[in-house]
């Protein structure tokens, strides 16, 4: 074969992939940064609605759809979301604003009130005491500036 040849091959194969391979270098903090508070929205107003179809919630897929099992997906959401740390790289609402969201998006959506269980009561109320002065989560500028609110 001519040089040439091979030097087409060669640019081929690397503009066919550059993209992926420069997607490789920018590691679990692209993520975190620009796409992990996008994916969350997502998520949430997925589920609520599926709520609003009388769709069964994410992990009772098998099952009917039941209100009580909606309670319990929603309690263990709000859960896990007291309890999980972001990546110091996240840029997006913080966890207690996603669960204000959870909560006025439901409320929208003409569902009922969310009857939070205990641990959940408990942790609502001692976030509201610390977050008094907090803004809501349709003042935060990545809401604003990616046009959720």
């Amino acid at each position: 074969m001519k040089p040439a040849t091979y030097l087409i091959a060669f640019i081929l194969c690397i503009s066919a992939t550059s993209c992926s391979t420069l997607n490789l270098f920018k590691g679990p903090e692209d993520f975190a940064r620009n796409h992990e508070a996008d994916l969350m929205k997502w998520t949430i107003d997925r589920a609520i609605s599926e709520e609003v179809k009388r769709l069964p919630p994410e992990g009772y897929k098998t099952k009917p759809y039941s209100a009580k099992q909606w309670t319990q997906y929603w309690n263990n959401r709000i859960y896990a979301l007291h309890h999980h740390e972001r990546s110091r790289n996240y840029r997006g609402p913080s966890n207690e604003q996603w669960i204000d969201y959870i909560i006025s998006q439901r409320r929208a959506a003409g569902l009922p009130k969310l009857q939070l269980d205990s641990r959940n009561q408990k942790q609502i109320e001692q976030g509201a005491a610390v977050d008094a002065g907090a803004t809501s989560f349709h003042n935060t500028p990545r809401v604003a500036r990616r046009g959720w609110a």
